[in-house]
């Protein structure tokens, strides 16, 4: 069968004679999330909206709104960029594919 390592006071393992630790990491599903501030950040208590794409692979994409209905989009958790380019684009596109 095989023997079961044997835990140490420190919490690592003796395997083979080395010490080994044991480390978890999460890994997120692709897909895309929606989420809210339930009005705790900003003082007059707006709710402030946001979204994130997370491919299979590839850049993250976030999407917030601020207080006055702007939205900004941050690339792999960088500095926000106004995306006021980034849906003019995408209005072109719609207007060439219809």
């Amino acid at each position: 069968m095989g023997t079961i390592p044997l835990m140490t006071d420190n919490g690592t393992f003796i395997i083979n004679g080395t010490e080994r630790v044991v480390v978890s990491q999460l890994h997120r599903s692709p897909g895309l999330f929606f989420d809210h501030d339930k009005g705790k950040s900003h003082p007059s208590g707006k709710v402030l909206y946001g979204a994130r794409i997370i491919p299979a692979r590839g850049s993250w994409l976030d999407f917030e709104f601020d207080a006055k209905d702007l939205v900004y989009v941050r690339i792999d958790r960088r500095r926000e960029n106004f995306s006021h380019h980034t849906f003019k684009n995408i209005r072109v596109y719609r207007s060439i594919n219809t």
